[in-house]
């Protein structure tokens, strides 16, 4: 055979295969001159052929030579042969560590420590000669029969210098790999370090530290350095596998040596603790990511590929969570909207370039010979980023080579962000993009300008182009749309049958659809008649992208990644990687970028400050979650100050506990607001951050619907979340907020156990108070008026209506309204006509502020108009002008100016001083208050608070006194103040409420309110 020969020519007689392996096989064999058994390496052609492998495999060979070292196998020879390359070492007749393991299970403590004491110094000797092994592994430890161990296959294995072949796959010993050899950073003794304390972790329980069901799940793992522990070594481990390098041991004898170090009296339950590691193991079927470290800009956001079997095609490092991503013209391409840059990512070496294709960048398209670039300058005005204008940049010099201006005026729908979920789209012969004034605009590739600028009468939340034709989805039904590019006009709509539609993408001959409420992935086969067809994926999704034969799917609450054969419908493979931010399939993979989580119980420094505990060292963890950017950033961060003035206050105790503080942001740059994908980043780095035992948030009630189900499940029970400002009634009581969308509690609580409450009146509850004032208004005839709007539809008006019957208030008739205002006339002459005393008026200022000026110029100013604080004031003002004065406007806020304070609230008020007249400080404060007095009452653990908080009563706290109902504060206090241009100097308002004065505060009993 071909071996012999080769063996032959270099005067070796081969005689029995004895191991194979990715870069070659290993023969035992006789030396023809000297006689003497040698062990034989012939590397694979593949490897030898490249001319980088071949002169460092020769140069770290002969390196590897002179070691002189009892545990080192020594080398004989290393050389080349007709493109042969080979190697000739020592003949240890004996097995290998690997076999014992297999063959025994765990190892005897001493004898562990016995054998890898001599592996320990050997490669220390090796690392004072600037040789790293790279690969060590129970199989490259040989053992006699005497015990002796030998260190072999020095300067073999991945001597490209990381972890992937020029193709991008993954080699090596997966079980073993340091994270910054996965990562394809730095290589160095303290990789060599983290492999061995991985066999020391087997060689003591039996089972590879990190392993799991499949390659990307055991990459993820290390990353996240998640494994069960070993008792009595606890110390050992957290030190040895840490993940930045310079936090490890200073050498492999330093790490033996602790080993050594060790409790008697935990030792006795080693062999329990190996059995339950070795189950651990085995079941651990989730992916987590280890959290960021600023300085050292080290991994904890990642960019991954994963090729059609779920295994890891390539892993690339980021600072921050990249926001969107997108594959063509030759390269992935990644959007870091923190950074404000692009990236281009090389499919080969994954090399990244960044450049800058314009300010504040929002979104991005590859196709058309050209990488799209949306950009969100003076955007800022609408409180979210989205986008202005297109730029066009050419994919290898990377420069930008035209620019589109979109409208900066938004239409009446608001601006929407692109938060993942692509609004551009290349296909069809053009480019599509969505504006800020809900129109979709088609750019020729070419030229790069505006051919047709489309309007859409919902409002477009994300689109898909292709051989298909041109789709996109709405916010406000449940349908599927198509563009005709022949006549660039709307074509009628497909409906789908479920209650929320997320992701769509385009491939195959098919349009494919997420709808996360159900799971479902849809597939509609255009018409006539379209065939739309559901496919159960098994699991949560959101995003869904398609390429290469198959539609993939990817949920950023759960992390779930789902392969669907777009021939048959099924599911081919299902990972779970956390926190996933973005999709894109394209290049024979599916890329997915993910945010970084915490590690070694800390929560990201990319999204979290630092630890505040006044000094001394923390018992327990309490977090804020905030959106700290955008529009909302003032009021947010004034929440974070008046949770730390709490903390302070109380001298950062609750009890007998310590408490820190560590306040996170709920908001990225490219919304400029709270993100739904760095929700349920932050609740998942929640929920594994081991000391954290309560959650003060979050801010938005959309935020919250995802992150109560993630801290219910979290691990070691339910994780305490208290809101200072959700009001979405759904969240405690199970009826939708929208109709059509039915939200049961176990969606929310899955554990049975609900871990939820919040200091602030439910938002039907400002209905509820309303219909309190009409009665004490003595008005007899009151008329509902809604806004034709999923998420405003029914908020006021259904409890009113419920609770006016209760309380003797006549309703005279309800309408719904629109967007156009050319409507309002004709809604303002029949509400005349019913003869009312009184209108409730749903929605916001930005739908329902010009009727009001409607009802104005036709029912005159007796007739009181009254509405909820989805009104801005001054947005009322600026829609109505006077006819505003006089509304009468309910919010569950609470005020420092309304009404009498208790001791606790006024001194907050006084100490606080004007930051406590900030929106929802106050709540914020009560929030803080509460928690520490459940902290106060507990043993510390998570399940104790949560005991702790849900039998709570606040007896004359910052919001006076009130128990928890279901979650809900009871009683709820709901101020009235009424709209008059002009806020009285001595009353100090939130920024949203200025131009009104307070006019009363009605308590509103559990009984009435539900």
């Amino acid at each position: 055979m071909v071996a012999d020969r080769v063996g032959a020519v270099i005067g070796y007689e081969l005689e029995e295969l004895i191991g194979h392996g990715g870069m070659g096989v290993v023969y035992r064999a006789t030396d023809v001159k000297l006689q003497r058994p040698v062990a034989l390496k012939l590397i694979v052609p593949e490897l030898a052929e490249d001319p980088r492998f071949r002169k460092r495999f020769l140069d770290e060979s002969r390196l590897a030579a002179s070691l002189d070292h009892a545990s080192v196998v020594p080398i004989y020879e290393a050389g080349e042969l007709d493109g042969q390359l080979f190697l000739a070492m020592r003949y240890v007749e004996g097995s290998d560590l690997r076999t014992l393991l297999r063959r025994d299970g765990p190892l005897a403590l001493e004898r562990t420590l016995a054998l890898l004491g001599q592996i320990a110094s050997a490669l220390d000797a090796a690392h004072r000669s600037r040789l790293v092994h790279r690969d060590v592994k129970p199989a490259n430890i040989l053992v006699d029969d005497d015990d002796h161990a030998y260190l072999t296959d020095f300067g073999v294995s991945k001597q490209l210098g990381g972890v992937t072949t020029d193709t991008g796959r993954l080699v090596g010993s997966l079980d073993y790999l340091a994270p910054e050899q996965i990562a394809g950073g730095r290589v160095d003794a303290r990789s060599d370090q983290y492999a061995l304390a991985c066999v020391l972790y087997e060689c003591l329980t039996g089972t590879p530290a990190f392993r799991r069901e499949s390659e990307a799940e055991t990459l993820w793992a290390h990353m996240q350095g998640h494994y069960a522990p070993v008792e009595g070594f606890e110390h050992v481990f957290k030190r040895a596998f840490a993940r930045d390098p310079k936090d490890r041991y200073g050498s492999c004898g330093e790490l033996t040596a602790a080993a050594r170090v060790r409790t008697p009296e935990r030792h006795r339950a080693r062999w329990i603790g190996a059995a339950l590691a070795a189950l651990a193991a085995a079941a651990a079927a989730a992916l987590y990511l280890s959290d960021s470290d600023v300085e050292a800009l080290p991994p904890g956001s990642f960019v991954v590929a994963l090729d059609a079997d779920g295994g890891i095609g390539s892993f690339t490092e980021a600072a921050t969570a990249p926001s969107n991503i997108a594959v063509g013209e030759g390269a992935v391409w990644v959007l870091d909207s923190e950074a404000e840059t692009v990236a281009r990512l090389d499919l080969t070496t994954q090399a990244a370039r960044r450049f800058s294709a314009g300010p504040r960048p929002t979104d991005l398209a590859v196709g058309g010979g050209a990488v799209w670039v949306g950009n969100g300058a003076g955007s800022e005005r609408f409180g979210v980023r989205t986008t202005t204008s297109v730029s066009r940049v050419d994919p290898v010099s990377l420069k930008v080579t035209g620019t589109v201006e979109l409208s900066r005026q938004p239409s009446a729908y608001g601006a929407t962000p692109s938060d993942g979920f692509p609004r551009m789209a290349v296909g069809a012969g053009s480019v599509w993009a969505v504006g800020v004034d809900n129109r979709i605009y088609r750019i020729d590739p070419r030229s790069a300008r505006i051919v047709a600028k489309i309007p859409i009468q919902t409002r477009v939340s994300t689109l898909a182009a292709g051989a298909e034709g041109v789709w996109f989805l709405n916010w406000t039904d449940h349908n599927l749309t198509r563009i005709d590019p022949a006549t660039n006009r709307v074509a009628e709509g497909i409906p789908i049958k479920t209650s929320g539609l997320s992701g769509i993408a385009v491939g195959g001959g098919a349009v494919w659809v997420t709808s996360p409420d159900d799971g479902l992935l849809w597939r509609i086969e255009p018409g006539p008649p379209p065939r739309v067809r559901p496919i159960d994926v098994g699991g949560p999704l959101s995003f869904v992208s398609y390429g290469d034969g198959a539609a993939w799917t990817a949920d950023y609450e759960d992390g779930v990644v789902t392969r669907v054969d777009g021939r048959t419908n099924a599911v081919t493979k299902q990972v779970r990687i956390e926190a996933v931010q973005s999709l894109a399939v394209g290049a024979g993979s599916a890329w997915i970028s993910v945010a970084g989580g915490t590690r070694d119980g800390r929560l990201p420094a990319a999204a979290c400050t630092a630890v505040e505990s006044g000094g001394a060292t923390p018992d327990v963890l309490m977090a804020s979650d905030f959106p700290l950017q955008g529009s909302d950033g003032d009021v947010a961060r004034g929440l974070a100050d008046a949770i730390r003035w709490v903390l302070k206050d109380h001298g950062f105790r609750a009890g007998r506990h310590v408490v820190g503080y560590q306040s996170c942001d709920e908001s990225t740059a490219q919304t400029g607001g709270y993100e739904r994908r760095r929700c349920a980043a932050n609740a998942n780095a929640f929920a594994r951050a081991e000391q954290v035992v309560a959650v003060i948030g979050p801010f938005s009630s959309y935020c919250a619907q995802l992150q109560i189900p993630i801290l219910n499940r979290a691990p070691g029970g339910p994780l305490a979340l208290v809101s200072p400002s959700n009001t979405d009634p759904s969240l405690t009581r199970g009826p939708p907020i929208v109709p059509g969308r039915p939200v049961a509690l176990d969606r929310y609580y899955p554990t049975g156990t609900p871990n939820y409450a919040r200091v602030i009146g439910r938002a039907d509850v400002e209905g509820v108070a309303l219909a309190l004032l009409a009665q004490r208004l003595r008005l007899a005839r009151v008329y509902l008026l809604d806004p034709d709007d999923d998420d405003l539809r029914g908020v006021l008006g259904d409890p009113f209506r419920r609770a006016a019957a209760r309380l003797g208030v006549g309703v005279a008739g309800s309408d719904d309204f629109g967007v156009d205002t050319g409507e309002y006339a004709a809604v303002a002459d029949r509400v005349a006509r019913a003869r009312v005393d009184g209108v409730v008026i749903g929605g916001a200022d930005w739908v329902g502020g010009a009727l009001v000026k409607a009802l104005r110029a036709r029912l005159g100013p007796r007739v009181a108009i009254m509405v909820g604080d989805q009104f801005d004031v001054g947005g009322l003002l600026h829609s109505a002008g006077r006819a505003a004065h006089g509304v009468h406007l309910a919010t569950t806020e609470a005020l420092p100016d309304a009404g009498s304070l208790t001791p606790a609230a006024a001194r907050f008020a006084a100490r606080f001083g004007p930051a406590a007249r900030r929106g929802f400080a106050m709540n914020a404060a009560a929030a803080a208050e509460v928690v520490l007095h459940a902290i106060a009452r507990s043993d510390g653990t998570r399940a104790s608070v949560l005991r702790s908080l849900r039998a709570l009563h606040v007896t004359d706290g910052i919001l006076g006194s009130f128990t928890f109902d279901r979650g809900d504060i009871a009683p709820a206090r709901v101020t009235v103040l009424r709209v008059t241009d002009a806020t009285p100097k001595s009353v100090r308002l939130p920024i949203s409420l200025e131009g009104a004065a307070i006019e009363r505060v009605i308590e509103v009993p559990a009984s009435l309110s539900g």
